[in-house]
C-alpha cells in the first residue's frame, strides 16, 4: 500500500504561530498546555513569546525544560509525575529534533504509564510493516501533541520517530510509529531567523541528508519525490544566505524552515527507520558512484540539474553524480 503520513494539520507561513495557536482553544478547547522545550529556549524570546499566546487564549500552561542534548529515557520519565499532575489535553513542544524526540517519548508515556519503554524500543525499531504498527499503543485519548520548530533539520516535527538515548546503555535508539506524527505542525520562519550560523548549516545538512536519503529509498513514490527534490533545492538554494546574512534575509530562513519539514515528511514516508547515527551527506559512502545503482544514479543526476548544479557539457549520469558530490561538499565547506 503506499500512503502519505502527515500531520493534520500544517501552518508553514512566517508569523503563522498566532493563528495555528488559536486552533487549541477554538478547535481542541485545551484547557491545560503543557510546553517541553530545552532550557536554553525556555529562556529566550521564542518560548515566552509563544506561552504568552497560549495563555491569551485563556489556557493555563506548565512547562518542562530539562534534558539532555540527546534526551534519555529517565528525562522523560522526570517529566511523568508533572504530567500526572498538571493533566495537559495538550503537549506543545517547541524546538529543534532534540525537543521533538523528547516530547513524542513523553506524549507516549504520559498516555501509557504502565509500557514497558525499554521493551517498546526493542519491538518498534521502524514502521516498516503497517500491521504491526497498528498493535502500537494508540496516543491522542489524554493529549494532542503540537510541534513548533525552531531549528530545521531533522524535520521531526512532521515525521514518525522518535530517538532516545538510554542512559543505562549510553545507546541511542529510535522508536518508529505513525502514532508519533503530531496532530499539528508549525514551520514558522519567526522562530529560526536569529539561529546562529552553525547550527544553521548542521540543520540544513542534516535536511539534505534525510531529503537524498528518501530520493533514494527503494520505497519511494512520486508523492515523495516532489518533496524530496524540492527540500534539496531550498537547501541548495538558500543554505548560504541563511548561514551569511541570517535574519536580514527572512525569505532563505523561510526556505530552509520548509526544507527541512519536507524533509521530514518525505523520510518519514520513504524510509521505515532513522538510524540516530545516520552518515550525513555527503559520506563517503556516497562518493563511490559503483555504490548506486543505474537507477539511482539517474536520480541523482536529475536532482542536480533540478537543483542548479552546472552539469553542462557531461554526458553520463555518473559524470553528473561526481559534479554533484562537489557542489554539495563546497555547499557545507566552512
Amino acid at each position: 500500500m503506499n500512503w502519505l503520513k502527515l500531520p493534520k494539520k500544517v501552518y508553514f507561513k512566517k508569523g503563522s504561530t498566532v493563528v495555528a495557536t488559536k486552533e487549541l482553544r477554538d478547535i481542541y478547547h485545551v484547557k491545560h498546555a503543557l510546553i517541553i522545550t530545552d532550557a536554553n529556549l525556555f529562556s529566550s524570546p521564542i518560548v515566552q513569546n509563544v506561552e504568552t499566546m497560549i495563555k491569551d487564549l485563556g489556557i493555563r500552561t506548565a512547562e518542562f525544560f530539562t534534558a539532555e542534548a540527546q534526551p534519555t529515557i529517565a528525562d522523560a520519565y522526570s517529566g511523568l509525575p508533572k504530567m500526572q499532575e498538571f493533566q495537559p489535553d495538550a503537549i506543545v513542544a517547541i524546538g529543534g529534533g532534540s525537543v521533538m524526540n523528547l516530547a513524542k517519548v513523553m506524549f507516549l508515556i504520559y498516555e501509557h504509564p504502565e509500557i514497558d519503554l525499554r521493551a517498546l524500543m526493542a519491538e518498534y525499531g521502524d514502521v516498516a510493516d503497517a500491521e504491526k504498527d497498528m498493535t502500537f499503543p494508540v496516543l491522542g485519548q489524554k493529549a494532542k501533541l503540537f510541534a513548533i520548530a525552531t531549528s530545521g533539520g531533522s524535520g521531526a516535527e512532521c515525521s514518525p520517530f522518535a530517538v532516545i538515548r538510554d542512559e543505562k546503555t549510553g545507546i541511542c535508539s529510535t522508536i518508529s510509529s505513525y502514532q508519533f506524527i503530531p496532530e499539528m505542525a508549525i514551520i514558522d520562519a519567526d522562530h529560526s531567523l536569529n539561529a546562529p550560523a552553525d547550527i544553521t548549516k548542521a540543520a540544513g545538512q542534516k535536511a539534505l541528508t534525510l531529503a537524498v536519503r528518501a530520493l533514494l529509498s527503494p520505497d519511494t513514490n512520486e508523492y515523495i519525490y516532489g518533496m524530496a527534490k524540492d527540500a534539496v533545492r531550498n537547501v541548495f538554494q538558500n543554505l548560504g544566505a541563511a548561514c551569511t546574512e541570517g535574519a536580514a534575509n527572512p525569505a532563505a530562513r523561510i526556505k530552509m524552515s520548509d526544507a527541512a519539514a519536507l524533509a521530514g515528511i518525505a523520510y518519514g514516508n520513504a524510509c521505515p527507520s532513522l538510524n540516530p547515527k545516520i552518515e550525513l551527506y555527503p559520506g563517503d559512502a556516497d562518493k563511490d558512484a559503483s555504490a548506486l545503482s543505474a537507477a539511482q544514479l539517474k536520480t541523482i543526476a536529475e536532482l542536480a540539474e533540478y537543483c542548479g548544479v552546472d552539469v553542462e557539457g557531461i554526458k553520463t549520469d555518473k559524470g553528473k553524480f561526481t559534479r554533484w558530490i562537489k557542489a554539495c561538499e563546497a555547499l557545507i565547506a566552512d
